[in-house]
C-alpha cells in the first residue's frame, strides 16, 4: 500500500485517473441497478448515454425515412456539413475555453453517433 501511495504522490495524473475510473465504475453500478429495478437506463454512464442517443436518433430517422425521404436526404447533407464544421473548429482551435472545447467534442461525438445510425438505416 505504501508503494501505491508513493507512486500516486510522485505522479498526480495517476491519482486523477484513479478517481475518474472510480466515478465511471460507480456510474456503471448505478446504471445496472436502475436497469435491474426498472428495465430502463438512467443515462449517466457514457456508454448508456451513447446508447440512448443512438436509440433516439434511430427512432427519429426511421420516421423521417417513412414520412419524408426528401427531408431525410437533407438531414444527411446537413449532418455531413455539421461534422466538417465542428471538426474544423476543433482543429483550428477556435474555442475560447476548455469548457467550450469539451462541448464541441461532445457535439462531434453525438453527430458521429447519428452518422452511424444513418448509415445503418440506409443499408437496411
Amino acid at each position: 500500500m505504501q508503494e501505491i501511495d508513493t507512486l500516486i504522490d510522485e505522479n498526480p495524473n495517476l491519482a486523477a485517473e484513479l478517481v475518474e475510473l472510480d466515478i465511471r465504475n460507480a456510474q456503471a453500478h448505478r446504471e445496472l441497478a436502475s436497469y435491474n429495478e426498472t428495465k430502463k437506463f438512467i443515462g449517466e454512464h457514457p456508454i448508456t448515454q451513447n446508447f440512448l442517443i443512438a436509440k433516439r436518433n434511430q427512432e427519429e430517422l426511421k420516421i423521417l425515412r417513412t414520412q419524408s425521404p426528401i427531408k431525410l436526404m437533407n438531414e444527411i447533407t446537413n449532418l455531413q456539413q455539421n461534422i466538417r464544421r465542428v471538426e474544423s473548429n476543433i482543429n483550428t482551435k477556435k474555442y475560447k475555453s476548455n469548457d467550450e472545447h469539451r462541448a464541441w467534442l461532445e457535439n462531434l461525438q453525438r453527430l458521429k453517433i447519428k452518422q452511424e445510425v444513418l448509415a445503418k438505416l440506409i443499408s437496411e
